[in-house]
């Protein structure tokens, strides 16, 4: 039996690079990846016009349709077979959330995540996904960390 391995995605170049990291670094044959997205919910979409809430939807299926491709792509030119999978939230229900709801109904081995790095204040103020992720999966999470170019003093120390 395939070994399930969740990718969440979304569309960043940062879970570019966790899809990549993880097809040069763990990759097994065996494995099922399941890159799991989570399309942007809508808050007060009952305060919306139909008519906006239409377009809302419709712009939603496009960026997912969208993420879909690239994604599907990039795991085929990494030699990952995989699945796409969009996870729908449930009313007002967070992306972390969201991921967890997946992650236990797929039972995967573990979990890969980008980061965008944010800091202490910035994580605290608007929440972290791979920080929720971290503290609310049942399975083990790994957080893929985008590789930065060097930094200003590094450059520095360099020359």
């Amino acid at each position: 039996m395939a070994q399930k391995i969740m990718i969440c995605i979304d569309g960043s170049e940062f879970s570019n690079e966790a899809l990549k990291w993880y097809s040069q670094n763990f990759y097994r044959e065996g494995h099922k990846c399941y890159l799991v997205y989570v399309p942007e919910s809508f808050v007060n979409v009952s305060m919306m016009s139909p008519g906006k809430h239409l377009e809302c939807v419709r712009e939603a299926e496009e960026r997912t349709a969208h993420v879909k491709k690239q994604y599907v792509e990039l795991a085929a030119k990494c030699n990952v077979p995989a699945e796409f999978v969009a996870a729908h939230g449930k009313d007002d229900e967070k992306t972390g959330a969201v991921l967890i709801r997946i992650a236990k109904e797929l039972d995967p081995l573990f979990i890969i995540t980008g980061t965008r790095g944010m800091g202490t204040i910035r994580r605290t103020i608007l929440g972290s996904v791979s920080d929720y992720l971290v503290h609310h999966s049942s399975c083990p999470v790994l957080v893929a960390r985008h590789k930065e170019p060097h930094h200003k003093g590094q450059q520095q120390m360099d020359q």
